[in-house]
């Protein structure tokens, strides 16, 4: 060993210290800037690289959702509801018929807030932190809980459809960031970025939405997957909404 290390806890300290300034170092560039033999400390430097990267302090433990704004979506088809055609029913279940123009059926429950509009579209606010599990238990406790739908293999196809409609995560840094918006692929891919924002002056905040376009072409091929395609080289009729 070398004469400036005492014991294996100084190669430890500097060792982590090396790695903090950069993870990328190998084993055998850590023995040169250690000052150590690399035949001879091989394995254990090996093994201790290994260990802070897998078992470093800022990475343990799962990482708890950040999403304080998460809205998922699906559409409903036809013939997937008893309750199609006798919506007046729907206040026996809980739903509140909006008042805007659009006309909306609305449920609030513990996990958040469920829109159904006569389209078939259902979009799913989820109270914070959010995240798609928590968007399909919602649709569940609205539709499933409540006695709206019952046939568990349709439910298994409504579940496999629900996306993620908008998304805003705010991702924490250690100082003020100065402010600034980046729109650029608002259009193209539906992503907004913000630093320095007054709601979240240490974040930087990424709106992530699905727009209109997407949401059909989703709808398409999911027609193809579930009913495939009739003579004309368009989806079956399984995949009508309402307003087909």
């Amino acid at each position: 060993m070398s004469e400036h290390y005492s014991n294996v806890g100084n190669i430890r300290k500097d060792l982590r210290a090396l790695l903090e300034t950069d993870p990328l170092l190998t084993a055998k560039k850590l023995a040169k800037l250690l000052d150590l033999p690399y035949k001879s400390y091989r394995n254990y430097l090996t093994k201790e690289r290994s260990q802070w990267k897998y078992y470093h302090e800022n990475e343990r433990g799962s990482n708890v959702s950040n999403l304080h704004c998460f809205r998922g979506w699906v559409r409903l088809r036809r013939g997937e509801l008893w309750l199609l055609d006798r919506k007046a029913e729907l206040e026996g279940f809980g739903w509140k018929l909006s008042k805007a123009r659009n006309r909306f059926w609305i449920l609030r429950e513990r996990l958040g807030t469920i829109k159904w509009f006569e389209t078939g579209l259902v979009l799913l606010s989820v109270k914070a932190p959010g995240n798609l599990g928590k968007a399909k238990q919602l649709f569940c406790d609205g539709f499933v809980s409540r006695g709206l739908l019952t046939d568990l293999k349709v439910m298994n196809q409504v579940l496999e459809r629900v996306r993620e409609h908008n998304v805003h995560a705010p991702y924490k840094t250690p100082m003020r960031l100065p402010r600034l918006t980046i729109s650029d692929f608002a259009e193209s891919h539906g992503i907004i970025i913000k630093v320095g924002d007054r709601s979240h002056p240490n974040c930087v905040e990424v709106i992530a939405s699905w727009s209109e376009n997407m949401m059909k072409i989703a709808n398409f091929f999911d027609d193809l997957r579930l009913g495939g395609l009739n003579g004309n080289g368009a989806p079956k009729p399984i995949g009508e909404d309402y307003s087909s």
